[in-house]
């Protein structure tokens, strides 16, 4: 048996580590008998150096535990910040890049646009030009309304001149080149119509009559109004 050095008691097992009395706690097992009451003192400094220590110890867990939670939260609201303020800038970027694609297309559109009237604006002049050339050459034609071809010694006609003419309409244009010059038809139906213009002077007979008399947008214009007739179909006389 051990002496408990806090109640006295003596009916303490040696092998204990506690009084079954008291509940004291015995740090060293036979350390405390009745002539060692002296280191009583220091077992129990012990003990409560212990338990400050741990009182310390919690006292300061319980403060660090926020404190942690604190840094914690700050961490992640800082990262929230820097993902926010990361996300800020790719999306300023990419808005950065958005209008410099934009002004860069509106420009490259605007240049377009730009040649786009350019070239059409160079065609309307070129077809303005012409239109004006032959209303000013038309002008100079007495009783041109009743030509079916009344450029046709004054200019080289194309085959857009001769679409959309009859077959009758084709033989007559054909045949002006002729009575322009007094070419008689021997044809009744040539003959009657060209009698019927007021700008016709029949006086050559076909013997009489010589294709040299032509000048060359004549030549050329026959030429076309014959191919245009063979591709039609229509033999032509």
């Amino acid at each position: 048996m051990k002496i408990c050095p806090e109640c006295n008691c003596t009916d303490v097992p040696e092998t204990s580590s506690r009084c079954p009395f008291c509940g004291f706690r015995f740090v060293q097992e036979g350390m405390f008998k009745d002539d060692n009451i002296s280191d009583r003192g220091i077992v129990l400094n012990q003990e409560k150096t212990g338990l400050a220590d741990g009182a310390a110890l919690n006292e300061e867990e319980a403060v660090s535990a926020p404190l942690g939670k604190k840094r914690r939260k700050n961490r992640l609201g800082i990262y929230m910040v820097m993902a926010l303020a990361g996300g800020a800038i790719v999306i300023s970027s990419y808005k950065s890049v958005m209008r410099d694609g934009n002004a860069q297309n509106a420009e490259e559109i605007e240049e377009r646009s730009s040649e786009e009237e350019t070239i059409e604006s160079s065609f309307m002049e070129e077809t303005e030009e012409e239109k004006d050339e032959r209303t000013l050459l038309l002008e100079q034609i007495p009783y041109c309304d009743q030509y079916i071809l009344p450029l046709s010694d004054r200019i080289y006609l194309e085959r857009a001149d001769l679409e959309g003419l009859t077959a009758e309409q084709l033989r007559i244009a054909r045949n002006e080149i002729y009575a322009r010059h007094g070419r008689i038809f021997k044809d009744e139906m040539l003959n009657a119509y060209f009698q019927g213009c007021s700008w016709y002077n029949g006086s050559l007979t076909p013997e009489e009559f010589s294709d040299k008399v032509f000048n060359e947008y004549e030549n050329a214009n026959k030429s076309l109004i014959v191919s245009y007739e063979h591709e039609l179909g229509v033999n032509g006389q």
